[in-house]
């Protein structure tokens, strides 16, 4: 089988679909119930204007309180510096 990568400026929905159901089905079978949390990760400026990033959606199957993710909640500034 000859796999190649395709570069789509405009994706149909189909295609769109056809990348999010298997990997939505394949992260839910490994999220033992989880419930996702959606996150950021946002490139800013000096005048805070967001210039682009990452948007997510997290599965974490527990944390100890000692962790860097449940000191600083995302959302909180604090987060991305330390």
């Amino acid at each position: 089988m000859t796999l190649r990568i395709e570069f789509s400026p405009n994706p149909t929905e189909e295609e769109r679909q056809a990348i999010l159901l298997p990997l939505r089905a394949y992260n839910a079978s490994k999220a033992d119930g989880a419930v996702p949390e959606h996150i950021a990760l946002l490139v800013r400026d000096d005048n805070d204007q967001i210039l682009g990033g990452l948007y997510a959606r997290l599965f974490t199957s527990g944390c100890s309180s000692t962790c860097c993710r449940c000191r600083n909640r995302p959302g909180d500034r604090a987060w991305a510096r330390s």
